[in-house]
């Protein structure tokens, strides 16, 4: 496409000198033409520019089709930056994308809508313009439980991090990604209420990755 159209302009150029050139000797040589030579010259006229229109035209087609496919390009990679866009779950890689309200874990508010999309070697986590990145070998566990299950103590040792589900009389359903940073256990939990069925495809896909073995005696 771009040779076609380094061939236009180059014709739309030599075209319009030639059609300057050929006007400027007709006023030149005027007067020494006869009748049947102006019928030829307007003729020749006449072709020069229905040509040289041709070529502007097809020129600036191209022109346009460029702009045109620049804008396509522009759009695309705009789409690939937008939050749960297909495009952007194309360039992440994932199977899998939710969108879930945050309620702890991740330095955005609670109950703002997050993308969290499944991808082979990560999870990741989308609110707007920032982006978070949970790597799978990071991650210890990944489970959905209610906020009874959790006042009942099916996470006692860390009921600082849930003080709010515990003390909410709401049934919740909550999504945990759990998650170890050194000897720091950390969490990072969404309202899943409403789609529990569909977030539960987080749940136990870890459960096959090859992980250390780790023995405790009792």
């Amino acid at each position: 496409m771009l040779l076609k159209r380094n061939l236009y302009l180059i014709g739309t150029v030599l075209v319009g000198l030639y059609l300057v050139i050929f006007v400027s000797g007709v006023f030149i040589n005027m007067i020494s033409y006869q009748a049947g030579d102006y019928a030829i010259v307007l003729v020749f006229l006449v072709f020069l520019v229905i040509l040289e229109s041709f070529l502007i035209k097809k020129l600036l087609s191209y022109n346009n089709n460029q702009s045109l496919q620049r804008e396509i390009e522009l759009r695309r990679e705009r789409k690939k930056l937008t939050p749960g866009s297909k495009a952007r779950i194309k360039e992440l890689g994932a199977d899998v994308c939710l969108k879930l309200k945050h309620v702890s874990g991740l330095p955005i508010n609670t109950g703002t809508n997050t993308f969290v999309y499944r991808c082979n070697d990560k999870i990741v986590f989308e609110r707007n313009e920032h982006t978070f990145e949970l790597e799978i070998d990071k991650i210890t566990d990944v489970s959905i439980k209610t906020n009874v299950q959790i006042h009942k103590g099916w996470v006692q040792r860390d009921r600082d991090i849930f003080a709010r589900e515990k003390t909410s009389k709401i049934y919740q359903y909550l999504l945990i990604f759990a998650y170890g940073n050194g000897n720091e256990g950390n969490y990072i939990t969404f309202d899943v209420t409403k789609n529990s069925n569909k977030a539960s495809i987080f749940v136990g896909i870890y459960d096959y990755q090859s992980r250390e073995r780790n023995i405790v005696k009792l």
